[in-house]
């Protein structure tokens, strides 16, 4: 890995690098092919992007896309086509990442939201998660300046607590960290979703995970109200300075040790260059030429087990 001086502001691709882009499968931009019609979804939101003049872009697997089972509420909170929902079903935060590197956003989209993650829980890190979703937003910067990004933290799921609590906890905790180093709005999920510990059964489907009519508006006030305090800040520099990663952040009760995300440190592995093509389309943008490391799938069993098992999210 190359050297980077912590006292800095990083280049794109050292950035890349520390957080492990290509290194791992979350972090590595990957379409669903076993999924029948998921490139013709993609292709959808393609044609959607050139065509309309809406300025929010929602990116995101079934709680984002589960906005819009409601037609009361959707119209309610981004009336008049205001919004564009690219949220996928079962999507991962891998191909979250491939369609935001592979669609072309109009000027007019002035804010894109992150909705994503909870699909990876039963396989990754929460650092990778968290990588993953803090290269999505910087993406974004990197290609279009002009865009608010707005992050969205991992909803809380299952009836009482589990390791899927313990992984949400962590991720969310450092996108917190990732997202006000760079001056990201983050939207920390936490309020109103728990009771005594307990998913509120008022927002949650019995799958306790998507949510019903109520959770849906709960979800949208959120967005709406990260929407307007943002609306107007002046143009701010992105670009964190990496001393800022080695610090402990206590911010609403919350410690990070490195006992939560042992990776942050940068790894000394060497990273080859690697370019992959699916369908004609180079899966990533030009800004991500940063010779990417091959994922380790550690085996053919590994690899298909995780692209055949059914997405719940």
């Amino acid at each position: 890995m190359a050297s980077i001086n912590f006292n800095e502001t990083p280049n794109y691709n050292d950035f890349l690098e520390y957080h492990k882009y290509n290194a791992t499968i979350a972090t590595t931009p990957t379409p669903r092919d076993c999924r029948i019609g998921w490139y013709d979804k993609h292709g959808d939101h393609e044609k959607l992007a050139k065509t309309s003049k809406a300025d929010i872009a929602i990116f995101g697997d079934s709680i984002a896309y589960g906005l819009t089972r409601y037609s009361n509420i959707w119209h309610k909170y981004f009336p008049k086509q205001s919004a564009l929902n690219f949220g996928i079903p079962g999507d991962r935060i891998e191909n979250i990442l491939w369609r935001v590197q592979n669609i072309e956003l109009p000027t007019n989209i002035k804010y894109a939201i992150f909705q994503g993650g909870t699909n990876n829980l039963d396989y990754d890190a929460p650092e990778d998660i968290a990588n993953a979703i803090s290269i999505m937003a910087y993406f974004l910067i990197q290609n279009h300046p002009n865009i608010k990004i707005i992050v969205s933290g991992l909803l809380p799921r299952d009836s009482n607590k589990s390791s899927r609590r313990k992984k949400i906890e962590i991720v969310n905790r450092i996108l917190l960290r990732d997202c006000s180093n760079r001056n990201i709005t983050f939207i920390q999920q936490t309020d109103g979703w728990l009771n005594n510990g307990e998913l509120n059964k008022d927002l949650f489907f019995s799958d306790q995970l998507h949510l019903v009519e109520a959770g849906n508006s709960k979800l949208a006030t959120s967005y709406v109200k990260a929407i307007q305090s943002t609306k107007h800040t002046p143009p701010i520099n992105h670009s964190p300075k990496l001393s800022n990663y080695k610090n402990i952040i206590k911010k609403d009760n919350f410690i990070l040790t490195e006992e939560d995300f042992p990776s942050l440190i940068p790894s000394k592995t060497s990273i080859n260059t690697s370019i992959a093509i699916k369908k004609n389309k180079v899966l990533f943008s030009t800004m991500f030429q940063t010779k990417p490391k091959k994922v380790s799938r550690n085996s053919k069993v590994h690899s298909n087990v995780r692209n055949t098992q059914k997405n719940i999210g």
